[in-house]
This record gives structure tokens, sequence and C-alpha cells, in this order.
């Protein structure tokens, strides 16, 4: 069997007919299904999982598509995350966004508009994949670069990683289940490391590692965070 007739037999059982949609519409909503937010230990087979997705997902947008980028926290290795899988599409230009919406709706995917993220746009997954999240982003868009940014940053630092672990696991002990509370408590660090990285470049889908401005990696202490927007970083799992 040649490459493209095994990527499409893998297209074909992951997503089956692709016109089922899963209940609860954008993703797995964990804490609506268990009331609580559910954080593992870090699984080597998440990336196993993302690249699953990654060349089905690449099979149907063919060229549209200038990177697939495996974003959030499920793409740290050594990070507790929900065990859901982030997806960044990369698209070359925002006049390539119906063509994605089209292709990506063979698959199942529900375009949801940018749910107010301007320059992200999110898709209701369809059923029986694993849990994950797509989105679209246009190159060089600020989302992309701030997603991209953050994870990058905790890739290249092991003290950011145990720091982030830390918060994740009480925010989500103290949320009681509630979302929307667990991701306003992460966004001041969110903004602290965005604000101290080095921006990625979001027209390079390689997802590089990025240069830290933080200094207490070497011991001397942690700086005070500076004002910094940060359009949608509370969301990063």
């Amino acid at each position: 069997m040649g490459f493209l007739a095994a990527a499409t037999k893998r297209r074909s059982i992951l997503y089956g007919s692709g016109r089922a949609r899963r209940p609860g519409g954008h993703g797995e909503d964990w804490a609506l299904m268990t009331g609580t937010i559910e954080i593992l230990d870090y699984q080597p087979g998440w990336t196993a999982t993302f690249d699953l997705l990654r060349t089905a997902i690449a099979g149907q947008l063919g060229d549209l598509a200038v990177g697939i980028e495996h974003g959030g926290s499920t793409a740290v290795p050594g990070l507790p995350a929900k065990p859901i899988i982030d997806l960044d599409v990369v698209i070359a230009s925002r006049d390539d966004l119906p063509e994605a919406v089209h292709r990506l709706a063979g698959l199942g995917y529900v375009h949801e508009g940018d749910l107010g993220i301007a320059g992200r746009e999110a898709f209701a997954t369809p059923a029986g994949v694993p849990a994950h999240h797509l989105y679209v982003c246009v190159a060089g868009g600020g989302p992309l670069a701030e997603h991209l940014t953050f994870r990058d940053a905790l890739r290249a630092s092991p003290r950011l990683v145990a720091e982030y672990a830390a918060l994740k696991r009480s925010l989500a002990a103290a949320s009681g289940g509630d979302r929307d509370r667990y991701s306003a408590g992460k966004t001041d660090f969110v903004r602290r490391i965005l604000a101290t990285a080095a921006p990625m470049d979001a027209t390079d889908a390689g997802g590089g590692t990025v240069a830290l401005a933080d200094a207490t990696d070497a011991g001397s202490g942690t700086p005070a965070p500076p004002a910094a927007t940060v359009t949608g970083g509370g969301t990063t799992p």
C-alpha cells in the first residue's frame, strides 16, 4: 500500500463518515463531564496522538496548511495537562480560510468562528476521535505567535515547567470544576512568560525554542512581571 493510500485509510478509520459532531461542541469539556478539572501526569503518548491527528488533517488540507503545530501543555515534555491535544493549523493567508473550512468539514469539523480571539478560528471536533482542540491560524498572527512562544518557553525551562505544573494542580483542586476560574488563575503566569520570552516567529511552522529574558534559571530571583496584553493567553491547557 502506497503512502497516499495508507494516509487515506488512516483518515477513514480515525474519522469514519466525518458527519457526527462531538456532544458538547468545542472539544471535550472535561469540567462539565466529570465535575472536576482533570490534570494528568505527562503522557508520552500525547505526541503520538498529535501525530495521528496531524497526519489525517494534513492529508485533508493538502498544501493549504503551511504547518500544523502541537500547542498547549500536552506539547511540553514533563508537564501535567488536561488530556486534550491542541492543534494549530497554520495557513498562509486569511484568504485561504474558506477553503480550509470546506476541507475540514469533510472530516466532520464544524467552524465556530474566532470565539472572540481575532486571528484564531476554532472548530468543533467530530465524534469518535481523540479529544482535541483544533484552531486555524494565519501565519504571522498574534495568537499563533503567543501560543508557540509560551510552549517553547516552557520546553526550554524545567524550572518553569515545575512552577506551572504546581500552579495548574493547585488551580484544578480549588476551581471546583469551574473552567473559567481555572483559566483565569493562570493568566498572570502566562503574561509573565510572554513578557519575558523572545517572541516566536509565527511564520516558522517548525516550532523552535525561545530565549528567556527571565534570569531566575540562574538563581537571580523572579523579575516583576511587566504589563502585557495577552490575546487568549488564559486558554492554554
